[in-house]
């Protein structure tokens, strides 16, 4: 495996870099699958095919060879103590995640799974005040 490099823009100060870096299964020359669930770039999704181009010694992403159907979305908790309940419920509809920290959370929501019965979860959390979530990037269409 290796890093490959997004450059991300920032804007009110977030995110707070302007580089994010992400696993890659190497598939053939300048050619990755994505490996890990990002963060912050809007660019990519778990399993997503890649290439990229070499910078400074650096693999940067270039552009999305082959789209995976996967979504992402970034969830921030407002209540830790809510967090291990809420991930086991997104476990048990049927998504995988990756802690940023113990209340930033990134989520895949893989394409067998309808995206709408996350985002109805998602709101409720937030209806609540126990989380926030952003878009990554999606690529299933709620109905």
């Amino acid at each position: 495996m290796k890093k490959i490099f997004f450059k991300l823009i920032i804007e009110d100060g977030y995110p707070p870099a302007s580089e994010e870096s992400i696993w890659g299964i190497e598939l053939a020359d300048n050619l990755f699958k994505i490996d890990n669930i990002p963060f912050y770039t809007d660019d990519v999704s778990y399993e997503d095919t890649v290439s990229v181009k070499e910078e400074n010694g650096h693999l940067y992403y270039k552009k999305t060879v082959q789209s995976s159907g996967n979504s992402t979305i970034r969830i921030i908790f407002f209540d830790e103590e809510k967090v291990d309940e809420c991930l086991a419920r997104l476990e048990q509809i049927g998504c995988e995640y990756e802690r940023f920290s113990s209340v930033f959370i990134a989520i895949n929501i893989p394409i067998t799974l309808n995206i709408e019965t996350v985002l109805t979860y998602l709101q409720y959390l937030s209806a609540q005040e126990t989380a926030d979530y952003e878009y990554g990037k999606i690529a299933q269409y709620a109905y």
